[in-house]
């Protein structure tokens, strides 16, 4: 699930075979646009669904950025503790992104993937 900086909500359910699926596999799949650039920690993703729709730095200082959430299939969405390139999924789990400002605490998603 993905909510952008005007509120638009955009949901995709991506489909696999065995245990796990690895975040940014699951990303790849999902079919919604993104854009990322690689850092010395991983992939940092710098633009989903065309928000925003240019960018000269992924993460600026003092500007909005994605946080990322993960969903373990119950309960409220937790803010991932590492980046999209340490991320694994079970069935039924999802990612969450959310274009959140530079300050404070990122908010979750508005609700949980669907299923």
């Amino acid at each position: 699930m993905v909510e952008t900086g005007d509120h638009h909500v955009v949901d995709s359910c991506v489909n696999f075979n065995g245990g796990e699926i690895a975040g940014e596999t699951a990303l790849k799949r999902s079919k919604i646009e993104f854009s990322s650039e690689h850092f010395s920690y991983g992939e940092g993703i710098c633009q989903i669904d065309h928000d925003p729709k240019s960018y000269t730095s992924c993460f600026p200082t003092g500007q909005p950025y994605w946080a990322l959430f993960l969903w373990t299939g119950g309960g409220k969405w937790k803010s991932a503790s590492t980046g999209i390139g340490e991320v694994e999924l079970k069935s039924g789990q999802g990612l969450g992104w959310r274009y959140d400002p530079s300050s404070g605490t990122a908010a979750p998603p508005p609700r949980p993937p669907m299923t």
